[in-house]
């Protein structure tokens, strides 16, 4: 009988020894499922188009954003984004997008020179009184080339208490 006890010991402790050793410092959470791998979605390397790999000796290395001179305070915390604000990538219209070699660099806002406090806060825009843009009628708008910047009113020098009000 204890030659029966001292059998299935044998065998308990033989299994338990052949059992593979994970290393300490493997999560095993984070660990990839092979099963779960989309198979679609792998970066095959003999399927990568070879024409268009970026060639490293064509890089213009004085656009390249140098990683010392980011400025650290400038970067976004990605803590602190709020992911309802995000923009839904897969909803973007692609014909609406801005094309970048289009836009003149001259005309751009100077981010350095816009004045914080003047600033429209999104949160306190009506929604409702807002302008649609596709109800605009093209011709009727402003030609900003064609104002007489001396005969535009100077908001700052309007006389509050003598405006029209308008009451609907």
């Amino acid at each position: 009988m204890l030659g029966k006890y001292v059998l299935a010991l044998g065998l308990v402790a033989s299994t338990v020894l052949a059992q593979p050793v994970i290393p300490n410092k493997v999560d095993v959470d984070k660990r990839v499922d092979v099963d779960k791998v989309d198979v679609d979605k792998r970066v095959i390397a003999n399927k990568v188009d070879v024409d268009k790999r970026v060639d490293v000796d064509k890089v213009d290395v004085d656009k390249r954003v140098m990683a010392n001179k980011v400025d650290v305070d400038k970067r976004v915390d990605v803590d602190k984004v709020d992911v309802d604000k995000r923009v839904d990538v897969d909803k973007v219209d692609v014909d609406k997008r801005v094309d970048v070699d289009k836009v003149d660099v001259d005309k751009r806002v100077d981010v350095d020179k816009v004045d914080v406090d003047k600033r429209v806060d999104v949160d306190k825009v009506d929604v409702d009184k807002r302008v649609d843009v596709d109800k605009v009628d093209v011709d009727k708008r402003v030609d900003v080339d064609k104002v007489d910047v001396d005969k535009r009113v100077d908001v700052d020098k309007v006389d509050v208490d003598k405006r029209k009000v308008n009451v609907d």
